[in-house]
């Protein structure tokens, strides 16, 4: 709800500013040169708000150069057909597309693993890559391994949202770029590997493939939605 106000407040003012400037299409250039000044503020504005990510069960602000994975057709179960990813300033997400209907956040025996570091050697060593974040969506539990050292966490705890959340054969999941576990502070930059794969041994699916993970570059030039309040200051105060 917070993200169509935003957008129709954006609209509504650049729509607002056009209609202004055109009843004075006949004035000085100076005035000309403040209107197409402001409007383009106004668009650049709009584009920057655009290029984030939101979990609404939409797919229209995903593009095809988000998608680092088809692999349809590998696995007569449960088959993981493409993967997504994109980032902001705030949040790393994550578009999976499946063959079959299922519940993410029950049963569905879905591990997530993100090798945070980008480093083989360390973290939890899973087809080529050491993952320092693992997260099991059925059980709604993961593990960060950091060391010697093993922390469990919960969607909390790394700011993870996924969507929907009823059953569906596609799905959007965000996790913080910014979280602390166990005393320690975590941030997702520069560049990651991952995997998203069936736990289900030697039959499960992975998406990418077995020895093949994806690796991705964040880009820093994506900015998050400002999110506004619109609780009363006051009460007392009529709305």
């Amino acid at each position: 709800m917070k993200d169509n106000i935003l957008i129709e407040m954006q609209n509504s003012q650049l729509n607002t500013t056009i209609s202004y400037f055109r009843q004075f299409k006949n004035i000085p250039m100076f005035n000309r040169i403040i209107y197409w000044f402001i409007t383009a503020l106004l668009l650049s504005f709009q584009a920057t708000v655009a290029q984030t990510i939101v979990l609404d069960e939409s797919y229209d602000d995903w593009t095809t150069d988000d998608q680092v994975a088809v692999e349809i057709g590998d696995n007569v179960f449960t088959d993981f057909e493409t993967l997504s990813i994109a980032n902001d300033e705030s949040y790393l997400y994550f578009r999976v597309k499946l063959n079959r209907e299922l519940l993410l956040q029950s049963n569905s025996n879905i591990i997530l693993a993100i090798d945070i570091d980008n480093n083989a050697q360390t973290g939890f060593s899973i087809e080529g890559i050491g993952s320092e974040l693992v997260f099991n969506f059925g059980s709604r539990v993961g593990r960060i391994y950091r060391g010697s050292n093993q922390f469990e966490i919960y969607h909390n705890d790394i700011g993870l949202i996924t969507s929907p959340t009823v059953s569906s054969d596609e799905f959007e999941i965000a996790i913080a770029r910014n979280f602390n576990v166990g005393n320690q502070a975590y941030k997702l930059e520069d560049n990651i590997t991952m995997y998203l794969y069936v736990n289900d041994g030697s039959t499960g699916d992975f998406i990418p493939n077995r020895g093949d993970a994806a690796r991705y570059s964040f880009d820093e030039d994506k900015n998050s939605i400002q999110e506004f309040e619109i609780e009363k200051d006051d009460q007392a105060d009529l709305r």
